[in-house]
């Protein structure tokens, strides 16, 4: 094996599984950030007691977790579901060199 090579062209599995990964922070994200849409609310937990939480009652960390989700969807979202549809278009090729 060549070490001059990267980790995901060494072992292509660890790539899509780490975009997989990152996919599924990216529709955590996007479920949260659709009931937020559709009630008005955020599902928060806070230490102990998990509740519901909308801008008016608590504008400060309501404003963070949105922030946070909104960066998580694009971050863990945009960046490996392009990586993943641009390997796909592409096709897979073999790492061995043909003799």
């Amino acid at each position: 094996m060549d070490v001059r090579r990267p980790p995901a062209k060494q072992r292509p599995w660890k790539a899509y599984a780490i975009a997989l990964f990152g996919i599924y922070l990216a529709g955590f994200s996007a479920y949260n950030l659709y009931e937020w849409h559709s009630t008005g609310q955020l599902y928060m937990h806070k230490f102990s007691e998990p509740h519901w939480s909308s801008f008016a009652r608590e504008p400060v960390n309501f404003s963070f977790v949105a922030a946070v989700y909104v960066f998580a969807l694009l971050l863990f979202g945009g960046v490996p579901l392009a990586n993943l549809f641009n390997w796909f278009r592409r096709g897979y090729k073999s790492l061995r060199r043909r003799k």
